[in-house]
């Protein structure tokens, strides 16, 4: 009989911490301007149950992208545990360089991926339990810039950001950072 070698499975370390929704009495930085965001741009998703989480020692991938941060949905079995609709988990290395401006504005782009879980008539779909289903939005753009700059705007969503861009006064928030890290994607 032929010997099978196994190999040994060793767990990777943790790279989350849960933040907790109150520290005593004080309310965290990124709960505090998680609630400014919501009550500012996102009023439609004010009953969806969002939990924040660190993400610790995040690499740039192979193509040089650094994941700022990722909202993550949760269902069935996992909705009944966690009490949670949804997780943002947040590079806790970024947002601990990011100004305010820029801790907002990944707050901004996560809570764009919460959205009312509608039924066919435009009514807010709920649980068996009575509570407000929530879902995922996609990006309303994904390109290369290569593409763009070899074919320009060839479809509306890329002409719909160039109008945009055009209209826009102020300087990137990321401005300062373009030289010194890597091309940052929140998801």
């Amino acid at each position: 009989m032929a010997r099978r070698s196994f190999k040994i499975r060793r767990d990777k370390p943790v790279n989350f911490t849960v933040i907790a929704e109150k520290d005593g009495k004080q309310i965290p930085e990124p709960y505090q301007l998680l609630k400014q965001m919501r009550k500012e741009n996102h009023s439609d998703v004010s009953e969806a149950r969002i939990a924040l989480a660190w993400r610790h020692r995040v690499k740039s991938d192979k193509d040089g992208i650094l994941k700022l941060g990722q909202c993550v949905r949760n269902s069935g079995v996992h909705r009944e545990l966690a009490d949670y609709d949804f997780i943002i988990v947040l590079n806790k290395s970024a947002w601990d360089e990011f100004t305010k401006e820029q801790k907002l504005a990944l707050l901004d782009h996560e809570l764009c991926h919460i959205m009312p879980s509608e039924d066919k008539n435009g009514e807010h779909q709920q649980d068996d339990h009575g509570r407000k289903l929530f879902r995922t939005r996609r990006h309303d753009i994904e390109e290369f810039s290569d593409v763009v700059r070899r074919h320009g705007l060839y479809k509306k969503d890329l002409e719909k950001l160039a109008e945009i861009v055009a209209r826009k006064t102020a300087q990137p928030l990321f401005a300062e950072n373009l030289n010194a890290s890597p091309t940052v994607n929140v998801q």
